[in-house]
């Protein structure tokens, strides 16, 4: 179980313990009426308790996985359930401990409440699933970059000679300076840069200099080929 939702369900339960002794262990009477027979008594402590219910099932969701940028994508559902809950505690308490007013108002601010509830918990689960969905995308967006700069890093290592380092770094610096976001039109490019950096990853391993010089150069120019594609498509 999560940490988070584990110590909000311990907290959740110990709130509505104390709820439920206050509301329970106090007078029944109020003004010389038995509030336990009153329907409005009823409704509102039937609200309170959807009010804790619903609060507990939205931290599950916005905690559920356990990653965190997710978690803190979806922070804005939790804020808006906890001000939900203290709204649909005074409404409900209200029901609760006000005799005169009727059974039919306390219903409809009720679900009144429960419906402003739901729209604000459902407009931060939203707003968390476009933020997600962006991160996503420019994760993808950027991988072949991303990829690529680390692999021209360890290749760097690997170079046996002064001459073999010189043209690794060429290719690392470019592709360091690269623009990172990429395009489905710029697949086929950048398969041959990869294709082409492999011959040049082989090169180094066999400590052909001259070729290593030959394809870096080869690599350096298909990324700059890249970087102007990529502008032109923005």
């Amino acid at each position: 179980m999560n940490k988070v939702f584990k110590y909000t369900a311990i907290i959740w339960a110990i709130l509505f313990a104390l709820f439920c002794v206050i509301v329970f262990v106090t007078p029944a009477e109020i003004c010389g009426v038995n509030r336990f027979m009153l329907t409005g008594f009823w409704i509102g402590f039937g609200l309170i308790t959807l009010a804790f219910v619903l609060h507990l099932l939205v931290t599950f969701l916005a905690v559920r996985g356990g990653d965190k940028k997710k978690v803190f994508n979806r922070i804005p559902m939790i804020h808006a359930s906890v001000g939900a809950l203290a709204l649909l505690f005074i409404v409900g308490l209200i029901v609760m401990i006000v005799p005169v007013i009727p059974v039919w108002l306390g219903i409809i601010l009720c679900v009144a409440v429960v419906a402003v509830y739901a729209i604000g918990v459902l407009k931060a689960g939203a707003a968390a699933s476009i933020v997600g969905g962006i991160d996503d995308k420019v994760k993808q967006q950027t991988a072949f970059t991303r990829f690529m700069t680390a692999d021209a890093q360890a290749l760097l290592n690997r170079a046996k000679t002064p001459e073999a380092a010189a043209a690794c770094n060429k290719v690392y610096e470019a592709l360091r300076y690269s623009d990172p976001m990429s395009n489905a039109m710029l697949s086929g490019l950048e398969e041959n840069i990869a294709r082409r950096f492999s011959d040049l990853s082989a090169a180094v391993d066999a400590g052909d200099n001259n070729a290593v010089k030959v394809i870096s150069d080869d690599v350096v120019n298909m990324i700059k080929d890249r970087n102007n594609r990529v502008k032109m498509l923005k």
